[in-house]
């Protein structure tokens, strides 16, 4: 098998969270790549233009292999505006576990605490449930999607 599978995890996370599934991955057949970023420090604007070289990289390395896109949470939303932005012309699936597409009642009650604000970041205050700024980050999904 060809194809590359691309791992993303949520907010204050590390690419250590997604390590079991790697494992699983990789004992199928598939070439995994593991994608850490440092998910409070920037927006998600930010975010996917810091694992954007990462991510070229490896849908160049795929070759004639399709690359499929993994995120958990937060990470959903980052392959997301990834996608928007720049797309892999070899992009196969993309699934998202717990992604907050309709955002978060919870970030909603907690984006004007202090502590929140300092855990969570920039992207923290992204994750509200009033998306009305995020359709252009987000865009439409039109592609294959679990």
């Amino acid at each position: 098998m060809n194809d590359t599978v691309l791992l993303f995890h949520g907010i204050a996370r590390t690419k250590k969270s997604m390590a079991k599934l790697a494992g699983f991955l990789s004992g199928h057949g598939y070439r995994v790549v593991n994608v850490g970023y440092p998910s409070t420090k920037f927006s998600i604007s930010d975010l996917i233009d810091i694992i954007r070289p990462e991510i070229d990289a490896a849908a160049k390395d795929a070759g004639e292999g399709r690359v499929h896109f993994v995120g958990y949470s937060m990470g959903g939303l980052i392959i997301r505006a990834f996608l928007r932005r720049y797309r892999p012309a070899n992009l196969g699936r993309v699934v998202m576990v717990g992604t907050p597409n309709n955002g978060s009642q919870i970030a909603d009650f907690l984006k004007n605490w202090p502590l929140y604000r300092k855990v969570y970041g920039p992207a923290g205050q992204q994750l509200v449930t009033d998306q009305a700024a995020m359709t252009e980050l987000f865009g439409t999904v039109d592609y294959e999607l679990g």
